[in-house]
């Protein structure tokens, strides 16, 4: 499996992805994505992809209607970052359920705010 998405942005994450056995990436991937969804606080009791797919897309018109109001009120910025970090860990769920593991990586990395190096160690802590 290629790691297109995430090399652009993490070169090194994406190679170590790329170099884990096949039995290992997806519960890799998982507690990637794990860690974004308890990070940001996203509770998802059913993990049905519509059901997640209909989170996405709630949570993704929070963002929109907070990035209107931060872009004229530099109050909101803290909320809409929430949001957006909220919006893109259900989202790297939705990919990781639909198989998607570049891009549930991705999205995850987003949610997280966190730094190549953290995700890398993430991964090496996976059991």
């Amino acid at each position: 499996m290629t790691f297109s998405r995430v090399a652009i942005q993490y070169p090194r994450l994406a190679h170590k992805l790329a170099q884990l056995p096949d039995g290992e990436l997806k519960s890799s991937v998982e507690g990637v994505v794990n860690r974004a969804l308890s990070a940001t606080g996203v509770q998802v009791a059913n993990r049905d992809p519509r059901e997640v797919e209909r989170l996405v897309w709630s949570l993704d018109d929070a963002v929109w209607a907070l990035q209107e109001r931060a872009e004229q009120d530099p109050s909101a910025q803290l909320p809409y970052l929430q949001a957006f970090r909220r919006a893109r860990a259900a989202s790297g769920l939705l990919d990781l359920l639909e198989g998607r593991y570049d891009t549930a990586v991705y999205e995850a990395m987003h949610a997280l705010g966190a730094s190549e190096d953290e995700v890398i160690e993430l991964l090496g802590s996976q059991p």
